[in-house]
């Protein structure tokens, strides 16, 4: 969701950029061309990123046995010991 608006977002910026950079800089020709090519390489490795994070994630949550995850959900909380 993340990428899907970050993409319009984008494309919004480049041109709120380029339009601030044209009043600073009233140059007879600036051309500030939209890098496709980056753009789409920034947005693949935000994509790997996410998923290698939950691959991990599920990796170490697939590791515990079923039976330890549910004895952990209805175990009591443990009670402090009383300092001294």
């Amino acid at each position: 969701m993340g990428i899907a608006l970050g993409i319009p977002a984008g494309f919004a910026a480049n041109t709120l950029v380029e339009v601030v950079m044209q009043s600073f800089f009233p140059l007879p020709v600036l051309k500030t061309p939209m890098q496709i090519g980056v753009f789409i390489q920034g947005a693949a490795h935000g994509v790997a990123v996410s998923l290698l994070a939950t691959v991990i994630a599920l990796r170490r949550a697939l590791a515990v046995t079923p039976w330890r995850r549910s004895a952990s959900a209805r175990a009591p909380p443990r009670a402090a010991a009383w300092p001294g």
